[in-house]
């Protein structure tokens, strides 16, 4: 349609004033979506739709009555995201950590939604937001699946998903989407160059081998230097580098369709990191425990260690410790799709496994103090069907289906704890180093199925419900790597635990372009075993999670797709919920448990806002709220009546402004800025003050070239824009008063050359 300037700016002026009176309401940006061709009544240049696959079918975002964030490949560019971790700067109560004493690269994400998650990423701790990728469950080492460039989308679901993916799913699920090969034939190839030596190649092939098969082949490789030194005493020579990425990933999709009943898609991807741990710093040695190492191995050996080398200047630290985090994931897959008349008959089959390992410094000083390290190993196979449909002339539209999960993991864990004070004092009071060692085997069954009633226009009912038996055997063992002493003997566990989690919603369009929604859902994760013990007293297990979550919102399109605003509150009724404590008991050592310390109610408000003032200028908003409170607490748990859940901030939200500006033949230029805030949030079950991340904000901004009807293109890009110095991390470490911290990326540039055809 062609409007008048002066039209055009009224037009901006409306829309921009209904922006000012949305914005308080919890407004969030739903980040760009694919573009796809305007339906019948949408306007070109309007907000376009994007289709999810949060229901396991193919449906507009729209039209899915609950929480989804969905985010193109354009946006994840756009925000430069590269990791999982980078995701919570886009979506509404998302909270990721990549970086601390349980989680030190981005392999091993610690996800938390709605505060709900995993606080340990371990084998013996399950997570309470899993990752999928085209479906497929990923136990273990979930982070590197987002780094290749053949992502088509990811859909962040928020709430529990007990019942289509049902697997952990208790505070909600990562939905990782590549491109079906053959169905847009082309290539694009980038090259980025920047600060701290940064190289990243990426780039992907979609080939049509002929009508019925067609192939991806994507690749990526990145390699940055750190944002911290390791320093010598006194000289402060660098001795090597802390926050170092070296990557390197690898997939390949076949996708076949021999006939218009049936598709196959076979798959395979391979990930290596080659990192060192994130930059961390000491800000307290605890007194008491720094005279006792003094007196006893720091003064005879002519090291003391003194609170002088905590840290040096702004990310940089004193420790001897090279801190390398080794990771290789990969897996292949096979999905097969058969039509039935009005049924679909999927078959989804994969395997994958991971091999983790890594060493962790947590004094950051050149005395071993603290030091920690793992070597953990996952094989996981899953099979899953499902039968999909319509029945009753498509008033109804159903699925069904049955899933099995085998993992076998193993893990061990070395703690350093004062090391020589045994050999000094020969006193077992102060032999307190464990090495604990762990083998586990989980098999997980299910059987679901859900139906969506279209009982009259506009008006539709979902019911849902899915039943899971989870088994886990387990072999612990507990030694000190000082004495030799064996305190735990391999030690035998065995349990099962099963659930229901059924799924309501009533979801009515007011008009085409408006949907309300009310949903009551039911989530589910499994129990386990605490994996280091530090004697025999301290073995344990710990029940499953369940959340009854009620959530109601409304998507609405707004002024001929302009605007789009989505909102949703919710209230989670949250039990047994698991949290690790580490707490020191001298002649025991470290107790690193995780246990069931309490039941808690959620509650939260979250919304999504884009708007479209002018040709060329997207406007966008997030924000999301939360609020937990502790309704029961178990006897001994770490936890009190004013506590709050961890890795749970109060208050998240992102603003971002996109302007295509067309300079005719000769191209576009885009400048695009975006700024994500979060509140404060403690690290730690008992909500100590030194694990208190402040709250901070991050500005970035990206300027991009584009010339017209051509095959290349330019963009210059800048994260951390004012240089804020936050952290991702802070604690106690393990009980022993050393008050530590990680932190943030400074301000890092760079460019970026693609070329596609």
């Amino acid at each position: 349609m062609t409007h008048s300037k002066a039209a055009s700016w009224r037009k901006a002026a409306i829309l921009l004033g209904s922006a000012s009176l949305l914005a308080p309401v919890a407004a969030h940006a739903q980040a760009r979506p694919a573009p796809r061709a305007p339906a019948q009544g949408d306007q070109a240049d309007g907000v376009p739709d994007v289709i999810v696959t949060a229901q396991r079918r193919e449906e507009s975002l729209q039209r899915t009555p609950l929480a989804v964030t969905a985010l193109g490949v354009d946006d994840l560019r756009e925000k430069n995201i590269t990791s999982l971790a980078d995701l919570g700067r886009a979506v509404p109560n998302l909270a990721i950590s990549s970086a601390g004493y349980t989680a030190p690269s981005n392999a091993l994400p610690v996800i938390y939604i709605r505060g709900i998650g995993q606080q340990d990423p371990s084998i013996f701790s399950d997570p309470g937001v899993p990752v999928y990728v085209d479906g497929i469950y990923v136990a273990r080492s979930a982070g590197g699946a987002i780094d290749l460039p053949d992502i088509q989308r990811v859909e962040v679901l928020r709430g529990p998903q007990g019942t289509l993916f049902g697997k952990n799913a208790v505070g909600g699920a990562v939905n990782l989407v590549t491109q079906t090969p053959g169905k847009s034939p082309g290539s694009r190839f980038e090259l980025s160059g920047g600060s701290d030596d940064l190289l990243h190649a990426r780039g992907y092939t979609d080939l049509a081998l002929s009508d019925q098969a067609g192939l991806t082949l994507a690749a990526d490789y990145m390699h940055e230097n750190g944002f911290g030194n390791r320093l010598a005493v006194g000289t402060n020579k660098v001795l090597g580098r802390l926050g170092d990425k070296r990557h390197f990933s690898l997939r390949g999709r076949l996708h076949v369709a021999p006939s218009e009943a049936l598709s196959i898609d076979i798959s395979a991807d391979y990930t290596r990191y080659r990192d060192t741990a994130q930059p961390s710093q000491t800000r307290v040695f605890a007194a008491n425990l720094l005279t006792l190492y003094n007196t006893s191995v720091g003064t005879p050996a002519g090291s003391p260690l003194t609170q002088s080398v905590a840290g040096a200047g702004d990310y940089d630290n004193y420790s001897l410790n090279p801190q390398p985090v080794r990771d290789d994931l990969g897996g292949v897959s096979a999905t097969i799709a058969y039509k039935l008349g009005g049924v679909t008959l999927k078959s989804i089959t994969a395997y994958r496994a991971s091999r983790d390992t890594f060493s962790r410094d947590a004094d950051s000083a050149p005395m071993v103090f603290l030091e920690a390290a793992r070597n953990m190993r996952s094989d996981q196979f899953s099979q899953e069907v499902q039968l999909l449909g319509g029945l009753f002339d498509d008033k109804v539209d159903f699925i069904l289906g049955a899933f099995y999960l085998h993992d076998t993991s193993s893990q061990t864990d070395v703690a350093s704890v004062l090391p020589g004070l045994y050999v000094a004092t020969h006193n077992p009071q102060t032999d307190i180093s464990r090495t604990t060692s762990d083998q586990q085997t989980t098999n997980s069954y299910a059987v679901f199925g859900q139906a969506t009633w279209h009982i009259a226009q506009g008006l539709n009912f979902t019911a849902g419900l899915r039943y899971t038996r989870d088994s886990k055997q387990a072999v612990i063992s507990s030694n000190s790597p000082e004495s030799g002493i064996i305190y735990v003997p391999p030690t035998a566990f065995d349990d099962s635990w099963h659930a229901l989690t059924p799924r309501f919603a009533l979801d009515y369009r007011i008009s085409p372009n408006i949907l309300v929604y009310a949903s009551a859902s039911r989530g589910f994760k499994s129990g386990g075993f605490n994996g280091r013990p530090s004697n025999i007293a301290s073995l344990s297990s710990f029940a499953p999670e369940t959340v009854w979550s009620y959530e109601t919102g409304i998507k609405a399109d707004l002024l001929q797709h302009h605007v789009r605003l989505n909102l949703a509150g919710f209230i989670a009724d949250y039990q047994n919920i698991q949290l690790q404590r580490q707490i020191l008991v001298i002649g025991t050592g470290i107790v690193s448990d995780i246990r069931n310390v309490a039941a808690s109610r959620i509650k939260g408000l979250e919304g999504e806002l884009t708007i479209l003032p002018v040709r060329g200028l997207e406007l966008t908003a997030s924000g999301g709220y939360t609020t937990d409170k502790y309704t029961n607490i178990q006897t001994g748990a770490p936890v009190t009546a004013t506590g709050v859940i961890p890795y749970t901030p109060k208050w998240t939200y992102s603003l971002a402004a996109r302007y295509a500006i067309d300079l005719g033949n000769s191209g576009t230029v885009t400048p695009s800025v975006d700024y994500a805030y979060r509140s404060s949030a403690f690290v730690t079950p008992d909500n100590d003050p030194a694990g208190l991340i402040p709250s901070y904000g991050i500005m970035s901004a990206r300027l991009s070239y584009v010339p017209r009807n051509s095959f290349w293109e330019v963009s210059a890009f800048v994260t951390n824009l004012t240089d804020k110095r936050y952290f991702i991390s802070k604690g106690v470490s393990a009980g022993i008063g050393i008050e530590y911290q990680l932190l943030g990326a400074p301000r890092r540039f760079g460019g970026t050359v693609a070329v596609h055809f």
